[in-house]
This record gives structure tokens, sequence and C-alpha cells, in this order.
């Protein structure tokens, strides 16, 4: 501290954000500096350590860092990391440079809901999608101590409060074009074909108006930091929230979408199956004593 107020004196003088930062950098976990909101600056100085735990994450995320695939999903059970991977990848992509920002679209869906609203919950829209977003940060939080971080907390608010990382709604998406960014559509079992198709609409394209593909072809070299998007979805079609896909009697949107997707070569697909969870080894029982329950609803 005796330090910072000695670079007061300096001439020119530094900003109280600069001298901040000074401090940060020479002691992270600095009393002063645990007590104040997330710095006013993106530091990407934090560590990412990606330990798959199976094939199957390891499958996704190669799929993810594979160029050629612009969207990818992951589909299957509960408990298989499908998330967690996503969001490692993102927070090392964002660390790298490959992407400039983090969309996460999540359907802000109770369950036995009809449509995604959020209208009667207090507050604004922050507010509103504060309990949806909660999941996201928490598993980024693990991912960053598992990777020996400290102040994980300020470094996912800081991410967060500098709009790297952002929570949308699909319901406001409409006419929008996202460009440089890795985009999350998060338990996709919950947004109708409809809504699908808008999200994945919505995928910014490079600055030269050129694939992955001609690229290569042409011996460039491609990088998504140059404006093109991925698209990454997730989903366990057995989490189901939504009463009107279910009454529909159909297949999952999600699921039908997927399936027609399969076989663009811009397009990547990992299915998660019971031998896969790494969360608890109980969720397998569990499904498998609890899963003929599900028989009678029409998801699939």
């Amino acid at each position: 501290m005796a330090k910072k107020k000695k670079l007061k004196t300096q001439s020119p003088p530094f900003t109280e954000e600069e001298l901040t930062y000074i401090e940060y950098k020479m002691n992270p976990t600095s009393p002063s500096l645990l007590k104040m909101e997330p710095i006013p600056y993106v530091d990407y100085s934090y560590n990412i350590d990606i330990r798959c735990k199976n094939q199957k994450q390891k499958q996704y995320l190669n799929l993810l860092k594979d160029d050629s695939k612009q969207i990818v999903a992951a589909l299957g059970e509960p408990g298989t990391g499908k998330s967690w991977v996503s969001l490692a990848y993102a927070l090392q992509s964002l660390k790298v440079g490959r992407f400039k920002k983090i969309i996460c679209f999540c359907p802000t869906t109770p369950a036995g809901a009809k449509t995604l609203d959020i209208g009667f919950l207090p507050g604004d829209l922050e507010q509103k999608m504060s309990p949806y977003i909660q999941a996201d940060c928490e598993t980024m939080k693990s991912i960053l101590e598992d990777s020996g971080n400290a102040m994980v907390e300020r470094v996912v608010n800081g991410l967060r409060r500098n709009g790297v990382i952002e929570h949308r709604l699909v319901n406001y998406a409409r006419g929008c074009s996202i460009n440089n960014a890795l985009i999350l559509i998060n338990e996709a079992q919950n947004f109708s074909i409809e809504e699908l198709v808008l999200l994945l609409t919505r995928i910014g394209g490079h600055k030269r108006g050129i694939s992955p593909q001609e690229a290569a072809a042409a011996g460039e070299e491609f990088y998504y930091g140059s404006g093109a998007s991925k698209i990454v979805i997730s989903g366990d079609i057995r989490q189901l929230d939504r009463n009107d896909i279910k009454k529909a009697g159909k297949k999952s949107s999600v699921l039908e979408v997927v399936e027609r997707l399969d076989d663009m070569e811009e397009f990547g697909r990992v299915d998660f199956e019971k031998s896969d969870i790494v969360r608890n080894p109980l969720i397998a029982k569990i499904l498998e004593r609890l899963d003929p329950l599900n028989e009678k609803i029409q998801w699939i």
C-alpha cells in the first residue's frame, strides 16, 4: 500500500484504475483488493488446465477446438460434464484471444412452464436472469479453482462486468448478428425448433467472407478472432421443462434440429451415455431405476 501511495506522487500521476491494476499485479490477494468491486478492466492472466475425465469429454473438447466445426452439439445424460467442458474451453479461448467474448443463451424455464417467460420474476432484466446464470458462474469458478487460481469470484465477476462473458435471452435475439464470439446454447432441450433456428442463424461470419475450408485451400490461416463465431449446443432431452414441447408428442426439438444438421461438414456431435457420467456414479444407478417412469412421456 505504501508503494501505491508513492506512485500517486509520480508525474504525470497514475489514475486510480491504473494504481489498482498495479497493486493487483504486485499482490493479487491484497486484503484491500478483496473488499473491492470487480476491477474495471479485463485480466486474462488466469490459468486454465483442462483435464478431461474420459474419452467422450476428449472427443467433445477436440470438436470445440476444431476450426472446421462451426457448430458443435453435445447431448446426453446429466453429470457427464457437458457444461464443464464447454465453459472450460470458453475460458481458455478468451485467454488465448480466439474469441472476443462468450455469449450464453439459457432458457429461463421453470419446471412445467408453457413458454420462455421471465415476467413473473421481480427486478430488472439482470435480476430476472440472475437465478438462471448462477450455475454457469459456479461452474466457471470451479474450473478456475481446479486450475490453481486465486480470487476466482473476482475473475468471473470481472469478465461478466466488462461484458466479456454475457448472458442473453432468446426473446431479444432477433435481428442481431453475433461476430467474434463463442455462442453457448445451454439446456437446449427447452428451446422450440423456431427458437433454435433463430439462435443458430445469429452466427457471424469471417470478415473476409471465407470459410475455414476455403482459407485452408488458399493456404491462408483461418482464426476465429478475425470475426467468425462458433455455436455450441448442449442439453439432455430427458430434462425437458416446456409443457408445450411435451404435449406436441413429437421428437425433442433439439434432437430434431441436431439430426437435420448431422451430415453438414461444418457440424460436429458427441452423445454422452450413462457410462460417461463423472459427477457421481450414483447418478447412473438413479437413472437405471427411474428411467422407466419417463416412458409414458413422448420426449423422443
